[in-house]
């Protein structure tokens, strides 16, 4: 498990919770499985993306700041 593995549940009950305030009831079972599917699918793919190469720099930088201590 990631750092954000419960990140996308969180956000699904989130988002379900402000569209529920906003709608005044609760939405369709298909709505919410497509909702669902697509926040998946958002999350994975963010999961798949390279790690910048300044952001790579950074997290070097502070390893070998903390290997001098």
């Amino acid at each position: 498990m990631t750092a954000f593995g419960s990140m996308d549940s969180l956000w699904n009950m989130n988002l379900m919770s402000m569209m529920e305030k906003m709608a005044g009831e609760k939405p369709k079972s298909s709505l919410r499985r497509d909702i669902d599917e697509n926040l998946k699918r958002v999350y994975e793919d963010a999961l798949k993306d390279e790690i910048p190469d300044r952001f790579k720099l950074l997290l070097e930088q502070l390893k070998a700041k903390e290997a001098k201590k």
